[in-house]
C-alpha cells in the first residue's frame, strides 16, 4: 500500500498483483550469482479517496539481485524490484 499526498484527494491506495516472472542467472563460475527478471501481469488496485475507484489494471516488473552460496543448499542474495501498472481510471462523479 502507498499514501496518497494530496490536499483535495488524500487517502490510501492498496494493490493486488498476479505476476508471471522470468529470471536469467548469469553464471561466473563461482559462489556470486547476479540475475536480472522481468514480469507481466495484473494488478488489482484498490484507491480509497473520495474519487478512487478500484479497478484491474496491466502490470509489469524489472528485476535485479545477486545470489551468494555459503553452502550447497543454502544462499544469501539482494535484489531490487521495480513494480508499476497502467494509469488507473478516477472518476469524479463522487464529487459532491
Amino acid at each position: 500500500g502507498n499514501d496518497i499526498d494530496n490536499r483535495a484527494a488524500g487517502g490510501r491506495a492498496n494493490q493486488t498483483a498476479i505476476m508471471a516472472n522470468a529470471y536469467w542467472d548469469i553464471e561466473t563460475g563461482t559462489r556470486f550469482t547476479p540475475y536480472l527478471g522481468a514480469g507481466i501481469g495484473a494488478a488489482y488496485v484498490d484507491i480509497d479517496t473520495r474519487f478512487g475507484d478500484d479497478s484491474w489494471e496491466f502490470a509489469y516488473q524489472g528485476m535485479a539481485g545477486a545470489n551468494f552460496a555459503i553452502d550447497p543448499r543454502w544462499t544469501i542474495g539482494a535484489e531490487y524490484r521495480y513494480f508499476a501498472t497502467t494509469d488507473v481510471a478516477v472518476s469524479y462523479t463522487h464529487l459532491t
